[in-house]
């Protein structure tokens, strides 16, 4: 199935809306004159992960599990993650179009749209994450480490920020993205050179005395932190000029470059045995600079993720403009940000382990099932009652599993991508078979 055959048959409303879109194009296919280099991507994904939520986890993980402990399960998770962002990038940049529009086609009109609100939850809660965490490390800038009333002007300033940026679309984001990477890249260096200057060359490569993490644990919240990010690479490869580079690019940014990331912010946590990374870089003596740019990462993380956010709220809102999604998922966000919605990190890893894994499952499935011209999909119906029951499948099996202690993998996230998967694949066969026998 092509790609403009796809988004015809996912929502007829879009037809005639790639001027409406703009650059963005939110329901329809990329043209190959909006395409990029893939390597722009990779590097875009990276610069993501420089991040202040990126920077807190490996904080957590180096003081909660010892820097050994963190590289085993940065390895599996960055090896989860490489397969999982590698295939959503494929098939993103073979169709050419977002995340939501493959889901709008896996599970029908009106179910897809409720699966887009959850990731829509997922995305612009990330967004409220980021926002109050640039808010803070405003504060610490500004020397005013206290007041309610400060904060609510950061967070809304920074938000402002990342939807102006938002606002400027992809080529513009990536642009950014391009320009601040290396900044960030050399502060995280410095960063873990002077705690190794300071507190001695020896790396606490043991497992602490009081370990607070388990293996297990450390590789579901480091999944977890980048899951919604793998399930929606489409969104970014699909600007790709070629599939296996749009794959290729997903797989190094997401499954290389994010546990590297991650074992460079366990150092310094390891050493100084303080999680807190901005505290750790202003007793290392990094001052506003390192301040500044850790900001500046928050800006680009944040931005990354408004854009899915909008990018998912078109697949609900199809006659909504670009401009007016980004506006109200900006709201939407400053509002999660500075009443304490966004506060807990780390439940909200977990929760995301278990409940999005599924619909990369089903979509997955779905769009590489189109592929087989032998093969005769499913109309397209407002409720695909096959990938309804298999994405909850996944769910339910992933939670059964971690209450009873069985697992397939260990990992609950891939649990419940697998469970979906072959539950979906299962319900097709069952479709293909029944209807072959009704032809006969």
């Amino acid at each position: 199935m092509q790609a403009e055959d796809l988004v015809r048959e996912a929502d007829p409303r879009t037809n005639g809306r790639a001027a409406l879109d703009g650059e963005e194009f939110m329901l329809t296919a990329v043209p190959d004159e909006a395409t990029i280099a893939a390597y722009r991507i990779g590097v875009m994904l990276v610069a993501a992960n420089i991040s202040l939520p990126v920077f807190v986890l490996g904080g957590q993980l180096g003081a909660g599990m010892g820097v050994w402990n963190t590289v085993v399960a940065s390895a599996w998770g960055g090896i989860i993650l490489t397969i999982l962002a590698g295939i959503c990038g494929y098939v993103g940049a073979r169709s050419r179009l977002t995340t939501y529009v493959l889901i709008n086609r896996a599970f029908g009109r009106r179910a897809g749209e409720l699966v887009n609100v959850v990731l829509s939850i997922s995305t612009i809660g990330w967004f409220a994450v980021i926002v109050i965490l640039f808010a803070r490390t405003m504060m610490q800038i500004l020397g005013d480490g206290t007041g309610s009333a400060i904060l609510m002007t950061c967070a809304v300033a920074g938000a402002a920020i990342m939807v102006v940026t938002t606002l400027a679309g992809f080529k513009r984001i990536n642009s950014y993205s391009n320009v601040t990477l290396p900044l960030k890249m050399l502060l995280l260096a410095w960063t873990v050179y002077a705690a190794i200057e300071r507190h001695g060359t020896a790396l606490p490569l043991s497992t602490p005395k009081t370990q607070t993490i388990d293996q297990t644990s450390a590789i579901s919240f480091i999944v977890g932190a980048w899951i919604v990010g793998a399930v929606t690479a489409p969104d970014l490869s699909r600007f790709a000029r070629r599939p296996m580079a749009g794959a290729l690019a997903s797989s190094l940014g997401l499954g290389v470059g994010y546990p590297l990331i991650l074992i460079a912010a366990s150092i310094p946590a390891a050493l100084t045995g303080n999680t807190d990374m901005i505290g750790t870089m202003l007793g290392l003596g990094l001052g506003t600079a390192a301040l500044t740019v850790i900001m500046l990462s928050a800006w680009t993380n944040g931005t990354i993720n408004l854009y899915s956010g909008t990018l998912v709220l078109s697949a609900v809102f199809p006659r909504k403009r670009f401009m007016h999604l980004t506006l109200a998922g900006g709201t939407i966000g400053l509002v999660a940000a500075v009443t304490g919605l966004a506060e807990q990190i780390l439940p909200f890893l977990e929760l995301l382990s278990i409940t999005i894994p599924p619909i990369a499952g089903v979509y997955i499935s779905r769009y590489f099932l189109d592929l087989d011209p032998r093969r005769d999909p499913p109309p397209l119906v407002n409720w695909n009652l096959n990938a309804i029951l298999s994405s909850g499948f996944g769910i339910a099996f992933a939670g059964l599993s971690a209450r009873f202690n069985f697992s397939l993998s260990g990992i609950s996230a891939v649990d419940s991508l697998v469970a979906s998967s072959l539950a979906y694949l299962f319900g097709e066969f069952l479709r293909v078979g029944t209807r072959h026998n009704t032809d006969c």
